[in-house]
């Protein structure tokens, strides 16, 4: 460090336009930085901060720690705590000031010149380290973001304990520390020489904007200064000394003066004599005029007030949210201990249009740190299902830093995480039924079973039970998992489910035909998602979940059922024979069922494959390619009802080897895909079947219906592959 005397010198200066000489009397010492500090710097300006706008947050956060201590230091002391900012144009400079607790000329060279003796190589151990956090927000640091924007600095601050000093830098060659003498009671007055490429901000309305993003709710007043213009009325009288004759008239020895001020009248002899008569006109005139105004920016923050009132919580929900409704519920939480945070926490009555957009640029909960807001992009402090969620995160604990990367690795923000998830959860249960089921579920049901889907078995349960179904006892009305174990029958080996596009098609369904009879309740799953979300979730209060729809299905049958099944597996012999080997590839096996009681077939699918519904979901997809469509491509069992006189009346034309029989497999195999749930792949060859069916019925004479057209119609009829 160099060192230089200066003695006995004055120096004049501009603070609000006024000349002020400063007394530099006192020994000044100017201090270098060293080698390093330039790289230090470009860390600094160039990668620390992303946006140039955070310099004016730092210095707002520093002035109001700087009120902090003077309230805790002066507590007798009457004045008003506020933070005080304005610009002056003419001389391009940015003024933030307050009255806090000030510094003495030891505080300037240890806070101001943090950087200055930190070194390039300590400042970046710090920042990588577990106690970066202490380092990011502390004075040395968050002042130095003002070279962001300035090329010159003045601070000038007034302990209690201390004189008057002036410390000022341009950020790279060093920093003077000087006496000086503006009048200062106490505090601190940071003036910025704002750099020609950033004035910006020399707007009062760029300011205001900032510091309602980032400091609307400091505890202290922060007053901004406005430069306006206004347009007014004013009188302005005008004089007119020519009388006209028409103005003065006599009538029954009455004078009558129009629009004229008659200081002295007189009649003698019918002659009207006018003394000192003088025309007053009264007009207005639009004038301009400059004037000041202080305006405060900010307001306490909502959710460290006791008081706040229901309509106070829904108004700051629509100003957060941008939403013109009121939020269908809402929650204040606390956390103390290791970690300490406020805040609340919204759910919004209907979902919002951009719900599972992952483009979206900023998060619903926005961040702060000790009342200063840090960031909207914080995605990871709910899990995605919980998107919806609105609020505000207060901490006190978290680095006043704009790096999402370092703020997503703290400890503390991992704690607030588990908390705010608890909070979620706690608002949601205790939404009551009635407004759950018709509002809520409504809007959020796919939240809900992506958070069964992602979560881990200590949050799923409490999910699982959020979850509502319509289903085959309650068409009319969505039941909650609960419901149905406590409706169960004691001999029903699990929970049924049925998947299809909407609750007819599942109430239709003839997989459901032996439960229904049995009165065995079945849930009709109707969305996608659903699909999705058996994956993971099999289980529910150790009930097994069982598809409907799966060959092999629990239904609970009895020694004297399986027996029957086996008997007809036997007898029907020749007929599953004869249908596999028509059919081909096209299923897997083809078996007697006990499950039908009305219909003569269905399709079901084996465990480890698809079902129906999520084979037609795949294929479905615009980016499916032959990989994801082959890999689990639903494997087809067709399962027959024995006791169905369709059936029956096959098994004997099969015996009699009647001509025909392909087509009747081939149609019955086709019909039975549609009312199982499958696409047809080939719907040409289903048309010409029906087409011939009606004819037949028709009595439709066929001259060319031989052996080689029956042959080329299976030809026909065979299955295009959902890989090509």
């Amino acid at each position: 460090m160099e060192e230089t005397q200066i003695m006995n010198k004055t120096i004049s200066t501009k603070i609000m336009n006024k000349t002020i000489a400063i007394d530099t009397d006192e020994i000044t010492n100017e201090k270098n930085f060293n080698a390093d500090i330039q790289q230090l710097m470009n860390i600094i300006v160039n990668s620390f901060y992303s946006q140039n706008e955070i310099f004016l947050r730092e210095l707002v956060s520093n002035a109001s720690d700087a009120l902090d201590k003077a309230r805790i230091d002066a507590i007798h002391d009457d004045s008003i705590l506020k933070i005080k900012i304005f610009i002056n144009k003419e001389e391009k400079t940015l003024t933030i000031e307050d009255n806090g607790i000030g510094f003495t000329h030891e505080d300037l060279n240890n806070n101001l010149g943090t950087i200055a003796h930190s070194g390039t190589k300590d400042f970046m151990q710090k920042l990588k380290s577990s106690d970066s956090s202490n380092m990011i927000g502390q004075f040395g640091v968050g002042f130095y973001s003002a070279f962001l924007v300035a090329d010159k600095v003045n601070v000038y601050t007034k302990h209690k304990n201390d004189k008057e000093y002036l410390w000022k830098s341009n950020g790279i060659k060093g920093y003077t520390i000087n006496t000086s003498n503006i009048g200062l009671k106490r505090g601190t007055k940071i003036v910025l020489h704002i750099k020609k490429s950033q004035e910006e901000y020399l707007d009062e309305n760029k300011l205001k904007s900032i510091l309602t993003k980032h400091s609307e709710f400091i505890s202290y007043p922060i007053e901004l200064l406005f430069h306006k213009t206004r347009t007014k009325e004013v009188e302005v009288e005008e004089d007119d000394d020519d009388i006209k004759v028409d103005d003065v008239k006599v009538e029954d020895d009455d004078v009558k003066v129009d629009d004229v001020k008659v200081d002295d009248v007189k009649v003698e002899n019918d002659d009207v004599k006018v003394e000192d008569v003088t025309n007053k006109k009264k007009k207005t005139q639009q004038i301009t005029e400059n004037y000041e105004e202080w305006e405060q920016i900010n307001k306490k923050p909502i959710w460290r007030k006791k008081d706040a009132t229901k309509t106070e919580y829904e108004e700051f929900y629509k100003t957060i949210s941008k939403d013109w409704e009121e939020p269908l519920n809402y929650i204040t939480f606390s956390l103390e201990g290791s970690v300490q945070a406020k805040g609340i926490l919204y759910i919004p009555k209907k979902a919002p249009s951009d719900l599972f957009q992952k483009e979206t640029k900023s998060s619903r909960i926005k961040l702060y740190v000790k009342k200063v807001f840090v960031s909207d992009q914080c995605y990871n402090i709910l899990p995605d299902y919980l998107n919806f969620i609105t609020g505000v995160v207060d901490s006190v604990d978290l680095p006043l830093n704009v790096s999402r990367e370092i703020l997503q690795q703290e400890k503390s923000l991992k704690i607030i995480r588990k908390t705010l998830l608890k909070k979620v959860l706690e608002l949601i249960e205790k939404i009551p039924d009635k407004e759950y089921e018709e509002n809520f579920y409504k809007h959020f049901s796919k939240n809900i079973k992506l958070a069964v889907y992602e979560n881990n078995n200590k949050y799923k349960n409490r999910f699982a039970k959020l979850l509502r179904y319509y289903s085959s006892r309650s068409t009319d009305t969505l039941i909650n998992l609960d419901d149905y174990v406590k409706n169960m029958k004691k001999e029903q080996p699990g929970i049924y489910y049925i998947s299809g596009d909407n609750k007819d098609i599942c109430q239709n369904s003839p997989f459901v035909e032996k439960l229904k009879k049995r009165g065995w309740e079945v849930l009709y799953f109707t969305e996608p998602l659903d699909e999705y979300l058996l994956q993971s979730f099999t289980e529910y209060e150790t009930k097994k979940l069982i598809c409907c729809t799966k060959e092999g299905a629990d239904f609970g049958d009895s020694k004297e059922e399986q027996e029957l099944l086996k008997q007809n597996e036997k007898t029907f012999e020749k007929t599953l024979k004869k249908i596999k080997e028509v059919l081909g590839d096209k299923i897997e096996k083809c078996k007697i069922t006990n499950r039908l009681t009305d219909s003569p077939s269905i399709i079901s699918t084996v465990d480890y494959s698809y079902t129906s519904r999520m084979q037609n979901i795949v294929n479905a997809q615009a980016l499916a390619n032959s990989t994801s469509q082959n890999f689990m491509t639903a494997k087809k069992v067709l399962e027959i009802n024995p006791n169905h006189k369709l059936i029956l009346t096959l098994k004997n034309k099969i015996n009699k080897n009647d001509k025909s029989i392909n087509d009747i497999i081939w149609l019955l195999f086709e019909s039975t895909s549609l009312n199982s749930g499958f696409q047809l792949t080939n719907p040409n060859s289903f048309y010409k079947r029906i087409i011939n069916i009606m004819a037949l019925g028709l009595g439709c004479d066929d001259d060319d219906d031989d052996d080689d057209d029956d042959e080329k119609l299976e030809d026909d009829t065979e299955e295009i592959d959902l890989t090509d």
